[in-house]
């Protein structure tokens, strides 16, 4: 009886049939993409909208250059300074005083000086 109440000591082994079996990997399809590639996609976005943007101000500033057409300050002078050399010292105009293009455009009426009220303006301008 004594045997019998001792435990029997065995070797315990798998089976062979409860071998795992190995599968293919399974692909987890993900929806969301990870927060580094949104940030760098948001970032690339902007990127390209910051480009469109400067090639838009780069388009409009030569629309506006064609319109804008100054005189350098040489040929401003040249063309001023016929008619008033009191507004140069040399060839460096002085100071002009706020409303001069209006009396100036006045005495080109009455003293009847070659000049357009256009050129005038843009050598004003320079």
């Amino acid at each position: 009886m004594t045997e019998q109440k001792r435990p029997v000591l065995t070797l315990k082994r798998k089976t062979e049939g409860e071998t795992p079996v190995r599968r293919r990997k399974t692909i987890i399809n993900v929806t969301t993409p990870p927060k580094w590639k949104v940030k760098k996609q948001k970032l690339a976005e902007k990127a390209a909208r910051e480009a469109e943007l400067a090639a838009k101000k780069a388009q409009a500033r030569q629309a506006l250059s064609i319109y804008l057409n100054l005189p350098t300050l040489d040929e401003a002078v040249n063309t001023l300074k016929p008619w008033w050399p009191g507004l140069f010292d040399g060839d460096t105009p002085r100071l002009l005083a706020c409303g001069i293009r209006d009396v100036l455009l006045e005495d080109v009426a009455q003293r009847n000086i070659p000049l357009s009220h256009k050129k005038l303006r843009r050598a004003l301008k320079a």
